[in-house]
């Protein structure tokens, strides 16, 4: 057996196993969770049992090939399960294994880390982690990095998100706070920057007060709600919020800025006002 059958063994099996569960027509992220959670025991046991008698450097390769080529959460979800649980070894160095398989990372498999603490330990991976960031290397994001140090349990200074493509401009009707809500590249998570009416100090030299009391970036996030009584999976959104510096909001605001000349929107003067309110002018 080579690495390509595994790859194409692993999936093909998935989604065989999946279709039987999908009358509904519709696969969510977390797939496991939409068939009942014995028949996907079952299942996951009999392809650990099948990974067990695959030579295991053929069976390493293979599911790191599903990690680096597969962009689906579900496949790379199933192909680090499979490491993990199967215990299988690591040919590889911490640095060789990080590098091959954070370029086409999805950031919620935390089984991708996970597997790397149990070969490497927490605190090797960490400090590797940590030395990526000190050089800034090109070839992967430092959020990317910050996700990693997530999944161990270090919570880095939370980052601002990369604003891409501005949604919508909004005035609220509590006396004048203001928003706008945009989204990442190649992300579901859609972010609101609001910013709260009232008028507080500035804490720049300028005396001058701001309108608007804070800034706060509200993030809503695609979910999965499992319903304990039905065991029916269905969408949902997860809110958090947290409150940001205006310097930050500054540079969300101008990042999205270009997007000003062509947007269509009755608030189009919402933008200037918020860029004002965060320079503190």
């Amino acid at each position: 057996m080579i690495p390509g059958e595994v790859h194409r063994h692993v999936c093909t099996e998935f989604d065989k196993f999946l279709q039987r569960y999908n009358d509904r027509g519709n696969v969510y992220r977390q797939a496991e969770q939409d068939v009942p959670k014995n028949d996907w025991k079952s299942f996951f046991a009999e392809l650990v049992a099948w990974i067990g008698e695959v030579d295991p450097r053929t069976a390493f390769a293979g599911l790191l090939d599903i990690l680096e080529s597969e962009k689906k959460y579900v496949y790379q979800n199933i192909a680090s399960e499979l490491l993990y649980e199967a215990n299988i070894s690591c040919p590889l160095s911490l640095a060789e294994y990080f590098r091959r398989v954070l370029p086409l990372w999805n950031v919620s498999v935390e089984k991708v880390v996970w597997y790397a603490s149990r070969v490497f330990g927490r605190e090797a991976v960490l400090a590797h982690i940590r030395d990526l960031q000190a050089a800034e290397v090109s070839w992967i994001s430092s959020k990317v990095l910050d996700s990693v140090r997530y999944h161990l349990g270090e919570h880095p200074k939370q980052a601002i998100p990369i604003a891409h493509r501005l949604k919508s401009l909004g005035v609220y009707r509590d006396g004048g706070s203001v928003s706008a809500s945009f989204t990442e590249v190649d992300s579901d998570t859609e972010y609101c920057l609001f910013f709260k009416i009232g008028f507080s100090p500035n804490t720049d030299s300028k005396p001058r007060p701001r309108k608007f009391r804070h800034a706060i970036l509200k993030i809503n996030k695609k979910a999965i709600y499992l319903s304990p009584i039905t065991n029916i999976s269905t969408p949902s959104f997860e809110t958090e919020e947290r409150s940001i510096s205006w310097s930050d909001a500054l540079k969300l605001l101008e990042a999205l800025r270009p997007q000003m000349a062509d947007f269509k929107s009755d608030y189009l003067w919402v933008f200037e006002e918020m860029v004002d309110c965060a320079k503190g002018t």
